[in-house]
């Protein structure tokens, strides 16, 4: 594996870790929020909004990563299929 694909792929694992993380805060957000609905207490009500909104932000976040993470494995597949320019020179 060329050093450029080995990069690639550990810049693509990065972005997954970090996607990881974001899903995990937007299921933990998620079950602040489910504790809170039906509560007829304007405070919790407003809590459980905010929860859904942050949830909604990680998930996007989430997705941003998760493109990285694939454009990424995507870099290093292209590196690992390359052929060497000193292999072009010599068919």
């Amino acid at each position: 594996m060329s050093v450029e694909a080995a990069g690639a792929a550990r810049r693509s694992a990065a972005w997954a870790t970090k996607a990881e993380t974001a899903h995990g805060a937007a299921e933990a957000k998620h079950q602040r929020a489910d504790r809170h609905v039906g509560s007829r207490d304007p405070v919790q009500q407003a809590h459980a909004a905010l929860c859904l909104s942050q949830a909604s932000a990680y998930e996007k976040d989430r997705d941003a990563c998760m493109g990285m993470a694939n454009m990424w494995a995507a870099v290093s597949g292209a590196l690992l299929n390359a052929v060497p320019a000193d292999e072009k020179e010599e068919a």
